[in-house]
Formats: C-alpha cells, sequence, structure tokens
C-alpha cells in the first residue's frame, strides 16, 4: 500500500504533531509500506501565529528513506484572511486562518497513485487540503 501523511509540520521540526507524523511514516517504511509525506516549510505550528520564525527550505527532501515535499505557505495571504475573519466574525474564515495557506497549490492537486491520506490535525487547515488531495486520487 501507498501512504499519503500531509502533517502541517514534519521532522526536523521539534513539536508533538511533527514527531508523531514522523515515527508514524518511519514504522510504515519499516513495514515494507511507501510513504510520501506532503507538508508545509514551517518549523512549527506557532509559525502560523508569529513572525519571527525562519522557515525550511521548500521542495523535495529525503530523511531516512522517507520523500518528504515541503510546501511554501504565504503568510501575506494568511494576515490578511486573519484580519476579515475578526472583521466579519465568520467562523469559516476564523478556521481558514490557522492555516497553513500554501502557494504551490499544484503540488496539491498534482495527480498521485496512492492508497491512503493521513492527514494532520484540526483547528489547522491540513485536514481540509488532505481531503481534496484525497479525493482528486481517489484514495481513502
Amino acid at each position: 500500500m501507498k501512504f499519503l501523511l500531509f502533517p502541517h509540520c514534519f521532522y526536523p521540526a521539534k513539536e508533538g504533531g511533527s514527531t508523531t507524523f514522523t515515527n508514524l511514516a518511519l514504522g510504515l517504511k519499516e513495514n515494507n509500506q511507501k510513504v510520501e509525506v506532503l507538508t508545509s516549510n514551517c518549523p512549527s505550528s506557532d509559525y502560523f501565529f508569529k513572525k519571527s520564525y525562519q522557515n525550511f527550505i521548500a521542495g523535495r527532501s529525503q530523511h531516512k528513506g522517507l520523500e518528504i515535499f515541503r510546501l511554501n505557505t504565504s503568510k501575506i495571504n494568511q494576515r490578511f484572511i486573519v484580519r476579515l475573519a475578526k472583521l466579519t466574525k465568520l467562523p469559516f474564515l476564523a478556521i481558514i486562518a490557522k492555516g497553513p495557506i500554501f502557494k504551490n497549490l499544484g503540488q496539491i492537486f498534482k495527480k498521485r497513485s496512492i492508497d491512503w491520506v493521513i492527514a494532520g490535525h484540526f483547528p489547522l487547515l491540513t485536514p481540509f487540503w488532505a481531503l481534496l488531495v484525497a479525493k482528486r486520487n481517489q484514495a481513502k
């Protein structure tokens, strides 16, 4: 089986979600499953709310044989949506404002040969992005 993991942050980020997804990916790989990781280039979920973080380099990389593709995020668009959510008080904008908001959507909608998509957690947008990837690729 082939799995696409879609956490909001991934190794070398040092937080609970990225550590959990790194361990999951490595465990699947050790059990002879094919694993691809699609994630943001952010070092922490705090990045979505603070300005002081330095991003990882976007693009393809590997960690212990895992294929990782880091997507660029857009802080400018996110700040705009945060302001708009506060002004309008619309609940769906408040969820979108939590991010990540990606610049290169082509990588998300790229056709892949995958069986399962495993997403990061709410309240961030990664479950929404993962649902779009699963629908596009007819995966579970």
